[in-house]
């Protein structure tokens, strides 16, 4: 794993804390603030950089505070949440535990796990699904239809690629995902049922930000994944 201090993190940075140097007196005063190591630390402000005494601003589990450089020196961090990376960055996957256990399983059909190299591509926007699954017309966001899994000739894919008929095979998501799909279907039992993409479209309302999705090319696949997944997912940068 790579790791600096967290001085030279720029501001905006979500960062995982790899360790703390100093001693005892300095650990516990961090340990106070909640900042020890494997916590998530958000560089909020740096203030100005040329000024020595000048002190960083960083949240910590929805707190803010400030730190004084030298103590930010002695704080090395590593790995960047997926949803802090920039288009064209490129890195390994170190950490997915944040993720219930069907997310992490969707997700590793269709090549997302641990030590995968994956490249941030670009963002997308929401756009509205129709889907024919068992024969019923039924219309999903990007975020529903990326977070099913669908079966094609051995070879799982997300359902908002699935242009040929296919199988359900998986789910991202927990029970309230499960619950709003089983009420569009009309069924409780949705794996194994076939699915295809009949046409798609643009929504109507306007997107904000990069776009609501992270589009990540793996090996020769593109994988869309939402926002909120993606702040749950580390990546440690390639140099």
């Amino acid at each position: 794993m790579s790791e600096f201090q967290l001085i030279d993190a720029k501001k905006g940075d979500v960062l995982k804390i790899v360790r703390i140097d100093g001693g005892e007196s300095v650990k516990s005063e961090l340990k106070d603030k909640g900042i020890v190591e494997n916590s998530i630390v958000e560089v909020v402000s740096k203030g100005l950089e040329d000024k020595e005494g000048e002190p960083l601003m960083v949240e910590v589990d929805g707190r803010e505070m400030v730190l004084p450089r030298g103590i930010a020196k002695k704080i090395k961090v590593g790995d960047k949440s997926l949803s802090d990376l920039k288009v064209g960055d490129e890195g390994v996957v170190t950490d997915l535990s944040e993720l219930n256990k069907n997310s992490i399983g969707a997700l590793k059909m269709i090549g997302v796990s641990k030590d995968v190299n994956i490249k941030l591509k670009g963002h997308g926007d929401d756009k509205s699904y129709l889907f024919k699954i068992d024969n019923k017309d039924v219309e999903l966001g990007t975020g529903q239809a990326a977070k099913i899994m669908v079966d094609k000739n051995g070879k799982a894919y997300q359902a908002i690629s699935c242009k040929e008929e296919g199988v359900i095979c998986g789910y991202m998501g927990g029970t309230s995902f499960l619950n709003k799909l089983k009420e569009k279907i009309g069924d409780e039992d949705i794996i194994g049922k076939k699915i295809v993409l009949v046409s798609e479209k643009p929504c109507t309302y306007e997107s904000t930000g990069e776009g609501e999705f992270m589009v990540l090319k793996i090996d020769d696949k593109e994988v869309s994944i939402g926002k909120g997944k993606a702040e749950k997912i580390w990546v440690e940068l390639s140099v």
